[in-house]
């Protein structure tokens, strides 16, 4: 199992980023595990309720990643320094990001809809009690 500090201040690096979004994906992992039928991850109501707000936090902070992560893309191909070498964008890295801004928009609506799903998750579970 591999450990990774979390420090919004840096010091960052592209392996930092990379080992800092797998942590998000292995804590998603952890999470279903933790709550899953018998696993004892929760042991009242208001622990759901704080899961619930944890989780729309995160929902809340992908507006931004989706946002930055178009904005780095605009940007390179803007200085012309991207290429895609395979795939159905080969030759053509325009393309690519126009593609990729498309789905990044789509996130980003996702990602609307996810924070005030889970808002609503929070807002509702924080005023259920055994």
């Amino acid at each position: 199992m591999t450990t990774v500090t979390l420090n919004a201040d840096g010091p960052h690096s592209s392996g930092y980023t990379l080992e800092v979004a797998q942590a998000v994906a292995e804590g998603m992992r952890v999470l279903n595990y933790a709550t899953r039928e018998g696993a004892d991850g929760l042991e009242s109501p208001a622990d759901v309720a704080s899961v619930a707000g944890e989780i729309r936090a995160a929902a809340e902070r992908l507006d931004q990643l989706t946002r930055q992560l178009g904005e780095f893309l605009a940007r390179h191909q803007a200085e012309g320094e991207l290429r895609v070498t395979h795939g159905p964008y080969e030759g053509h890295p325009e393309q690519a990001v126009a593609a990729a801004q498309s789905s990044l928009d789509q996130a980003l609506e996702a990602a609307k809809h996810l924070a005030h799903a889970w808002r609503a998750v929070h807002n509702t579970t924080s005023a259920i009690s055994f």
